[in-house]
C-alpha cells in the first residue's frame, strides 16, 4: 500500500464540516524552518462525514496540509507538517515537523463565529387588563429550519433576550406553548400575543362566565 493521510474536518462541537478545500504542499527548510512552497500538488475537499485522504505520497518527505478556503461562519485555520516514515526510519525534521505512520488521521477542528440575536415577546391586551398574561414564555430557535435551542423571555428581563449563537445560518423563532386566551404572530424575532376577543374565566360551582374583551378599549 502507497503511504497516505487521511483528514478529518469539524466544528468544535464535533459536527462534519463538509465542503472545505485542502491542499497538500510539498516543502522546503530554510535556517531549520520548514515552509510549503509553490501550488498545492494535491487537493480535495471533504465530504459529507468531513472526511479528505491524500493518496500516493512518498515516505520520509515533508508535507503540508492546509486549509484553502473555508466555511462561512466558521473561524480559524489549519496548517499541518509531516513526514511519513515506516517502522525502520531514523529521521529528525525538527519539531515543527509531525512523524507519522501512513494512514494517519489528522483532526482539523473550526471554532464557529458568534453573533447575537435579540428576541422580544410584545403584547396587544391593554397592558394586560385581563391579567391573562403570563410573567414568561418559552420559544423555540430554529437553525436553517431545524430546531436548535429553547429560550426563555420574561418580563423581568423586560420582554427581551440576547442569544448568542453560531454565524452561518438562518435562524428563526416559533412559540408553540401560546399562552392561554392569546395568539401569537411571528415578525423575524419578534413574537406579539394579542389576547383573543373573548376568554372563559371560570365560576366557582359552574360552567364558567365568558367574558368579551376589546383589545386597545379603555
Amino acid at each position: 500500500t502507497t503511504p497516505y493521510v487521511s483528514l478529518h474536518k469539524t466544528s468544535t462541537s464535533g459536527e462534519a464540516l463538509s465542503g472545505v478545500e485542502f491542499g497538500l504542499y510539498e516543502c522546503a527548510e530554510t535556517n531549520g524552518v520548514w515552509k510549503y512552497t509553490g501550488n498545492p500538488i494535491l487537493s480535495g475537499t471533504t465530504n459529507a462525514k468531513g472526511l479528505l485522504q491524500f493518496l500516493n505520497l512518498q515516505l520520509d518527505k515533508v508535507y503540508c496540509i492546509r486549509e484553502t478556503k473555508g466555511l462561512s461562519g466558521y473561524d480559524g485555520t489549519y496548517e499541518k507538517y509531516f513526514v511519513i516514515i515506516d517502522a525502520d526510519s531514523d529521521v529528525d525534521f525538527g519539531d515543527s515537523v509531525e512523524l507519522v505512520q501512513t494512514g494517519r488521521s489528522f483532526s482539523a477542528v473550526n471554532t464557529p463565529v458568534a453573533k447575537t440575536i435579540r428576541l422580544e415577546k410584545r403584547w396587544e391586551d391593554n397592558n394586560n387588563a385581563a391579567g391573562a398574561r403570563p410573567d414568561s414564555v418559552i420559544v423555540n430557535i430554529l437553525q436553517d429550519g431545524k430546531f436548535f435551542q429553547t429560550a426563555v423571555i420574561t418580563e423581568a428581563a423586560g420582554w427581551k433576550l440576547d442569544v448568542s449563537v453560531p454565524a452561518g445560518h438562518k435562524y428563526s423563532v416559533e412559540e408553540t406553548d401560546i399562552p392561554k386566551f392569546y395568539e401569537a404572530n411571528v415578525d423575524g424575532y419578534v413574537i406579539t400575543n394579542t389576547l383573543k376577543n373573548s376568554m372563559v374565566l371560570p365560576e366557582t360551582g359552574g360552567s364558567g362566565v365568558l367574558i368579551y374583551y376589546a383589545v386597545g378599549a379603555m
